[in-house]
């Protein structure tokens, strides 16, 4: 069973991914967008963030911080054409990080809709421990009409403080995404 608990320290809603920075201009102010997938352009990364190797195949990037957070865009072939929908993708994520044979103490933080790119999505924070080792995640998801695509960030943690809503929104706001997908 899903635990769902009030937290009062961060609010992951009103996070809404647009493009831009802390100080409202927009990434792309050089209109130069590196295209990563048919879907989802990578704009402006912060200068903190660093792609990586990722061992996940639905992961079409993976990044580090220098202030130790990972972060994913995973984009997948399914969507509501196929019948699925924003609740259900977001309870399908939740049970398969749930069900993970080295996964404990799973609890869901915070879980509301939010805009995203003009786009319903969304957002949840939940931690978990892997392994014996307790992680915080923030993960904003949105289903089109032939895919979904998920933006995720996390680090080694015990309790969410304010910095995983600041990266993730940093995150998040490096990307553009087209109107359909």
């Amino acid at each position: 069973m899903i635990a769902v608990l009030p937290l009062a320290i961060i609010s992951m809603t009103a996070l809404p991914f647009d493009n831009r920075t802390a100080s409202g201009e927009t990434h792309n102010a050089s209109g130069k967008c590196e295209q990563i997938t048919a879907h989802v352009d990578l704009c402006s990364l912060p200068p903190n963030w660093q792609q990586v190797p990722s061992e996940n195949p639905y992961a079409v990037r993976q990044f580090h911080s220098d202030n130790d957070f990972f972060a994913q865009v995973l984009i997948e072939n399914a969507g509501e054409e196929q019948g699925l929908t924003l609740k259900g993708a977001t309870d399908s994520i939740l049970a398969g990080m749930e069900r993970q044979p080295s996964a404990s103490e799973f609890v869901v933080l915070m879980r509301g809709t939010n805009p995203a790119y003009n786009f319903n999505s969304e957002v949840v924070l939940f931690s978990v421990k892997l392994d014996g080792i307790p992680f915080v995640y923030a993960e904003t998801i949105i289903v089109g009409a032939k895919h979904n695509i998920q933006f995720v960030t996390w680090r080694i943690a015990s309790e969410p403080t304010v910095d995983d809503r600041a990266a993730h929104l940093e995150f998040g706001n490096s990307f553009q995404m087209l109107s359909s997908f």
